[in-house]
């Protein structure tokens, strides 16, 4: 098994989304019918190529974006581009605290309001 980089954020994205929504790993890994052994080592990033079937549970029981599972996969994204936090930790990895990407999220939507742009980009010409 190959430990990577990207498999390892992979798996503290889905830990953090997991806890966020106060899913134990079994609760989760029954919630998207995926084994919770399975799930356990994924979330360490023990897994170089992960199931796509299982990112779909996953992104369908965590509610996230499918895109963003497959882009810290390595996958081609279906469509579209991958969130802003998801963005910032897959460039600066362990390098940019949950907080600082927090924040700065918190400040990206700020200026969007500010200056008229809906979330996808879109300028608002009201």
């Amino acid at each position: 098994m190959n430990k990577n980089t990207n498999t390892q954020q992979l798996g503290e994205y889905v830990r953090h989304a997991r806890t966020a929504q106060g899913y134990s790993i079994r609760g989760l890994a029954a919630v998207a019918g995926v084994d919770a052994t399975w799930l356990s080592r994924f979330e360490r990033g023990d897994y170089s190529t992960p199931d796509p079937h299982h990112l779909r549970a996953l992104a369908g029981s965590l509610r996230v974006e499918l895109s963003d599972l497959y882009a810290l996969a390595g996958y081609a994204v279906p469509a579209g581009l991958p969130n802003f936090p998801l963005y910032l930790r897959t460039k600066y990895g362990e390098g940019l605290p949950e907080q600082a990407i927090s924040e700065l999220d918190e400040y990206r939507q700020y200026l969007f309001g500010k200056y008229g742009v809906g979330a996808a980009g879109e300028v608002n010409d009201e």
